[in-house]
């Protein structure tokens, strides 16, 4: 990293995006993290570095990248060291072991089979209506419907993988006859699911996949992917309780909202949050 920012130009990877004007021995423009119409924004090529005398927001060429485009970190730093003609060191988590890949490509599977099935089945159409969401959001955060009846995804998948996964609870599916909400990682892979039944006497009323090499409760948010997506750099994250209400606040224009998944807010989940924002709004009931 030492070496990296050594090598880049801050100037230059921070004037793609804000018009700069030399000003002495620094760079003036119009800062990219508030409105104003006096530029207060700094970057400086001696040091690296760049610094808003309005809102204070400051930092490197890393610290840039991941708070203008939502770049994780990992992401910015392989943004730049690309730009930079220099190769990133490998590490032992750069080596999935391949089981890692096909538990994906399983997980992705289910996720089109129980989109394909609620795209089949009138009744959960009516019901998700019925609860106030328009088809636009049931697209965006790919609902699904997990039917009773299972065969065609089952059959050809070893049961052993299945259970890997999370998609068996015992040797019975998990999720029957349950809206579903696919879960994503930061890269937009389906890694888990939350299942919710649309039958007042069935207990619980909301199933999550259990905990597996793909899926740790604590490091997810539901919702943290599509709040990515936006283009615009979010001001606020909202944290909320439920698939629902994350997708319902996107329904009403708000679509910085993600919700943790049935535990105590963590350390590595506001980590993740603050590389989209700084401030962080808890609206639990």
């Amino acid at each position: 990293i030492h070496t990296l920012l050594g090598t880049i130009d801050i100037v230059t990877i921070i004037g793609k995006q804000v018009q700069l004007k030399k000003s002495r021995h620094e760079f003036l423009g119009l800062c990219p993290f508030h409105d104003e119409k006096t530029p207060s924004f700094t970057v400086s090529p001696k040091k690296q570095f760049y610094h808003c005398f309005g809102c204070h927001a400051h930092g490197n060429a890393i610290d840039f990248l991941m708070q203008t485009q939502n770049h994780a970190f990992p992401e910015a730093i392989s943004f730049l060291a690309e730009q930079a003609g220099l190769t990133m060191p490998k590490t032992q988590l750069d080596d999935k072991p391949p089981f890692f890949q096909e538990g994906l490509a399983l997980l992705q599977k289910a996720g089109q089979y129980y989109q394909a099935h609620l795209n089949q089945t009138t009744h959960m159409q009516d019901y998700l209506k019925d609860r106030g969401l328009d088809e636009t959001m049931i697209k965006h955060y790919a609902l699904g419907y997990a039917p009773k009846n299972q065969i065609n995804l089952f059959k050809n998948a070893p049961q052993k993988r299945l259970d890997d996964v999370g998609l068996l609870q015992g040797r019975h599916p998990k999720f029957q006859d349950r809206i579903i909400f696919p879960i994503h990682n930061r890269k937009g892979d389906i890694i888990a699911f939350g299942g919710r039944t649309c039958h007042p006497d069935i207990k619980p009323k909301y199933l999550n996949s259990r905990e597996t090499p793909w899926f740790q409760k604590k490091t997810e948010l539901y919702g943290l992917y599509q709040a990515k997506q936006l283009k615009e750099t979010a001001q606020s994250l909202f944290v909320v309780e439920g698939y629902m209400d994350v997708i319902m606040l996107a329904q009403h224009g708000i679509g910085y909202a993600v919700a943790t998944l049935g535990t105590a807010i963590s350390s590595t989940q506001i980590k993740k949050m603050k590389q989209l924002t700084q401030t962080i709004i808890f609206c639990f009931d």
